[in-house]
């Protein structure tokens, strides 16, 4: 959608990267499109979340958006857990700006920003909790100091394994 692409929230320090990420998450969810694309965010829904009335909340949920990443993709929590929690942050977010909640595949209609932010915290520590108990029970000790360079990227990059294909 080139309007996505174009558009300008008119502010002259952001360009709500996270913002945008969120619309196209969600209208990915959406399961009516016409030649294409979802039905269920519409022109003018976004030019709605690009005026005036709307730059406020939309810098508030840029910025709340940034932070989950962070903790999404932190350390502590399993990757596919993190994003699966980041996606409904994302789509909550952005149907609660655009007032479209009704539309969403969960029968909850959120009352402010905050409450979507405390049911993401949820979102990460319900499904982080049992990943980091089992995790605790598979310590290895390794002797770093003779270790190779390769070994030494192993244990400092936990997702990669030997023999796996990774892109730089």
């Amino acid at each position: 959608m080139e309007q996505l692409a174009m558009m300008d929230f008119k502010h002259p320090t952001q360009v709500f990267p996270y913002v945008r990420c969120a619309i196209w998450a969600t209208m990915l969810t959406s399961p009516k499109s016409q030649d294409g694309y979802a039905k269920i965010l519409t022109k003018q829904d976004l030019d709605k979340l690009r005026g005036p009335a709307h730059q406020a909340k939309v810098l508030q949920a840029e910025e709340q958006l940034a932070k989950s990443w962070e903790v999404a993709m932190g350390h502590h929590v399993p990757r596919s857990t993190g994003v699966k929690a980041f996606g409904k942050l994302c789509v909550r977010t952005i149907l609660f700006l655009a007032s479209k909640q009704k539309l969403s595949r969960e029968a909850i209609n959120w009352q402010d920003l905050g409450s979507i932010l405390v049911q993401f915290s949820k979102d990460v520590q319900g499904l982080t909790t049992t990943t980091v108990e089992a995790k605790s029970q598979d310590i290895k000790v390794t002797n770093v100091i003779d270790a190779s360079p390769q070994t030494i990227a192993f244990l400092q990059a936990e997702h990669m394994k030997v023999g796996g294909m990774h892109l730089c």
